[in-house]
């Protein structure tokens, strides 16, 4: 038989292997070349009009992005109808010429093991999340610390939020340098200090050595006494379902407190896996909404899926969990957010809405408007799917729904507007604990919650300082920044037919 040139639509039968979800993947089989193969005649070269066909490795990857794109993608009805998969040598760049111009989310790796990872906190890691300035009329940039991770490298270093770094691995940081803060086994980290609108070299320096660990997204707690309230606040970094439980120790301490409004500091948090959302919604909404097992949100896929799912029945809402150990009630909640805040941190706020009163304080948020899963390429092995032994090491994270709250309304590509407006926070602001009632954000919530004015604002000492903050850049690198998960799915991949 001749190569299969177009690749076409999967029938429901193969829909039913998509559909099962498996558990993240702890060890992968990858296959080796042998060590130093015999040389091989150069093959004569193709005429001119001959396309040329790429190894079969190749193409199994090729078929494998097509094969979840043609079905599961939100944008699948864009895609080409044509698709040759023998002649793509960069499945890549097949990926990205494929992905919608809507989709920034939806990433290939080639590394399996690093990006589950990313997806579950569990990863080499120094600890910290930055971001940045640039000096005045200069290229040099300058990195600030928005919080360490408990236990990390960068907190046992005495690394805390508002410390400045102008120098990483003896190179001023810049464009071209600034991701070797994120970069393994080992960062030297010079410091620097803010002096009026001035920030000045300092002696100080430190050595940080990345750590395989857990990065616990429960950042800090607190309860703050203001005017007869005792509220409740939270910084959550990432939704993540090994997080449960140290959540519910939280919410359990501000239920012995008695708290009487929650502050969720979602500021720094892209998003995560469905099943801590709702959760976490379940925690914070009214107990009757859970024990009712009330709709917390609804996903939408694209057309042939969506239809696929109705003719077997399949529900496409995802509900508030009765089985949390701890459930505040319904308490007001008001929600911090940048534009930093996305995906499933949106969904929370959006779908939290009508059921309680939730007013969100700060900027818009990401706009990140739909999810997705991982897709991971398969075989049959002993009647199940595993990952597959020469091209299993390849994922994808690919955008297959969009979300609507319990009414239908969806989060647009312009984020959630805040009800309570406050800007970014200055350099001086950003050495503030978190949790601290002068921090501009808390004390705008403090304030709708107290009916007494908001502290003034902390300024550098001039108008004109000689730097400026990068609000659009932070240290969020590879596949974390704005996720909202499902599951991981096997897809079979056959070889290319002959």
């Amino acid at each position: 038989m001749s190569n299969i040139k177009n690749y076409p639509t999967m029938r429901h039968s193969t829909w039913q292997r998509l559909l099962m979800p498996v558990l993240l993947v702890s060890s992968l089989l990858v296959s080796c070349g042998k060590d130093n193969p015999a040389p091989t005649p150069t093959p004569p070269s193709p005429d001119p009009g001959t396309p040329t066909e790429v190894p079969l490795k190749t193409q199994r990857i090729n078929r494998f992005i097509v094969e979840a794109m043609r079905n599961r993608y939100l944008w699948n009805s864009d895609l080409p109808s044509e698709i040759d998969i023998t002649s793509e040598s960069d499945p890549a760049a097949l990926f990205k010429r494929l992905r919608n111009p809507q989709d920034s989310w939806s990433v290939l790796s080639d590394n399996v093991q690093q990006t589950q990872g990313e997806f579950t906190n569990e990863t080499r890691s120094y600890g910290y999340e930055l971001t940045f300035g640039k000096f005045n009329n200069s290229e040099n940039m300058f990195a600030v610390v928005l919080f360490t991770y408990p236990d990390s490298p960068a907190a046992k270093a005495g690394i805390k939020r508002g410390d400045i770094f102008i120098r990483v691995n003896n190179m001023e940081i810049t464009m071209s340098t600034y991701m070797n803060l994120f970069r393994f086994p080992n960062v030297s980290l010079q410091y620097g200090h803010l002096e009026g609108n001035t920030i000045y070299p300092a002696t100080q320096t430190t050595i940080l050595t990345g750590t395989e660990m857990y990065l616990d997204p429960v950042i800090a707690y607190s309860v703050i006494d203001q005017a007869s309230h005792k509220i409740g606040y939270l910084c959550y970094s990432d939704f993540v379902s090994k997080s449960i439980g140290r959540l519910e120790e939280v919410f359990s301490t501000f239920q012995q407190q008695q708290v009487t409004e929650i502050i969720l500091d979602l500021r720094y948090n892209p998003g995560g896996e469905v099943s801590a959302m709702a959760k976490l919604s379940s925690m914070l909404a009214p107990k009757s909404a859970v024990e009712s097992h009330s709709v917390l949100q609804t996903r939408i896929y694209n057309k042939e899926y969506t239809e696929y799912l109705r003719q077997t029945g399949t529900d496409v809402n995802d509900y508030f969990d009765p089985s949390v150990a701890v459930n505040l009630n319904g308490l007001p909640l008001y929600t911090l957010t940048e534009s930093s805040t996305a995906s499933a941190s949106e969904s929370l706020i959006l779908c939290l809405k009508p059921y309680m009163t939730v007013k969100q304080v700060g900027s818009s948020t990401a706009g990140k408007y739909c999810g997705g899963s991982l897709f991971q390429p398969a075989v049959q092995q002993g009647g199940q799917l595993v990952p597959d032994p020469e091209i299993g090491n390849w994922v994808l994270y690919l955008m297959t729904f969009k979300t609507a709250d319990a009414n239908g309304k969806s989060i647009s590509s312009s984020g959630l507007y805040p009800d309570i407006w406050t800007s970014s926070l200055t350099l001086p602001e950003l050495k503030l604990p978190l949790g601290d009632p002068l921090d501009p954000f808390i004390a705008k919530a403090i304030a709708s919650i107290t009916g007494h004015s908001a502290p003034a604002r902390i300024e550098t000492k001039s108008a004109d300082p000689g730097f400026t903050l990068l609000r659009g850049l932070t240290g969020q690198p590879g596949t974390r920044s704005g996720w909202l998960i499902d599951s991981t799915v096997m897809i079979p991949v056959t070889g290319a037919s002959r």
